[in-house]
């Protein structure tokens, strides 16, 4: 059994370590797998806004809101966090369908991408391992039960629905808690940040 649990472990490093091998919803599945429990997503907020600063990497009309999501994913047992999810979409370039569904607040967006069978290409332009306080703020912290000093992996990846498109849809940040993928006797990872990747 923890021959089966090290081999877990293994993937999901890769998955962070060079994030283009697993991508989408094929994360949630091995965080599953590895955690031995039910991963159940909650969104935490949800709100249409304008965007802080010029998102160039977007398609965005100038002034046109984005939808900012964020989301937790926790097991269903223990309520222990394992993935934070920071989602920025551009409502004007989605299918009406699969914007009610993320207005509906309950559904993750990987899952609901993949059932409306909808044909999307990532690029990963950022990843690494980092302090949560340099990348974050204290209420990703408090999402986690942890405190600023705590070190997560993370990646930063455009999500396009058309490979022509210059421009991507969605601009998606996953942070995931370096204890959940790293035994405690494991020495300390390499960072890698900055990363541009193509699209996958």
């Amino acid at each position: 059994m923890r021959h089966a649990k090290t081999d877990l472990q293994t993937l999901l490093r890769l998955a962070w370590e060079d994030p283009v091998l697993l991508a989408g919803g094929f994360l949630s599945t091995l965080l599953e797998a590895s955690v031995g429990d039910v991963l159940q997503t909650r969104v935490l907020f949800q709100e249409l806004r304008p965007p802080d600063a010029a998102m160039p990497e977007l398609v965005l009309d100038q002034w046109e809101p984005v939808l900012d999501r964020r989301a937790l994913l926790q097991a269903a047992g223990s309520g222990m966090a394992y993935l934070y999810v920071h989602a920025l979409i551009v409502p004007s370039t989605v299918p009406v369908n699969l914007y009610i569904r993320l207005l509906q607040g309950e559904e993750p967006l990987g899952p609901i991408i993949q059932a409306l069978r909808l044909p999307t290409f990532r690029e990963v332009i950022a990843h690494g391992r980092a302090r949560l306080g340099d990348i974050a703020d204290r209420s990703v912290a408090e999402s986690f039960g942890a405190d600023l000093s705590a070190d997560v992996l993370y990646r930063t990846s455009l999500l396009y629905l058309s490979r022509r498109s210059p421009c991507a849809t969605m601009r998606i940040t996953e942070m995931l808690p370096v204890a959940s993928v790293y035994e405690q006797q494991d020495g300390s990872v390499p960072l890698v940040s900055g990363t541009r990747r193509g699209r996958s």
